[in-house]
């Protein structure tokens, strides 16, 4: 019986800056996302225009940005996240979800399970 071996693996050394020599080194760009994110103006709701199944510009989000989110059609919708009692249980607006829904929130929720 003839047992075939695997081909060794060998790691190999990452050439640093001094053992490149005669080649060119260019600084790395430290520009960040967050730096080449270009300000929107889109208005936010007020108090009055927030309600359950309103319809809102989706930029209003602080997290929507970037080439993924290239949407023209698309809308966000306002869920039914109600506030804390010290706030009269208002609906909470979509641009503020992050902030009052942080980990370690309590969520109660009502749900049902479909199978």
């Amino acid at each position: 019986m003839s047992q075939e071996t695997a081909p060794r693996r060998m790691k190999r050394k990452i050439a640093n800056e001094a053992n490149m020599t005669g080649q060119q080194t260019t600084p790395m760009s430290t520009t960040t996302i967050a730096s080449t994110i270009e300000p929107v103006n889109v208005p936010m709701p007020t108090a009055d225009e927030v309600f359950q199944g309103a319809l809102y510009d989706p930029r209003i989000l602080p997290d929507y940005r970037g080439s993924y989110f290239q949407l023209r059609q698309n809308k966000l919708k306002q869920l039914n996240i109600f506030d804390t009692p010290d706030n009269d249980f208002r609906l909470v607006p979509m641009h503020e979800t992050y902030a009052k829904l942080r980990p370690g929130t309590l969520v109660l929720a009502v749900c049902e399970a479909h199978v």
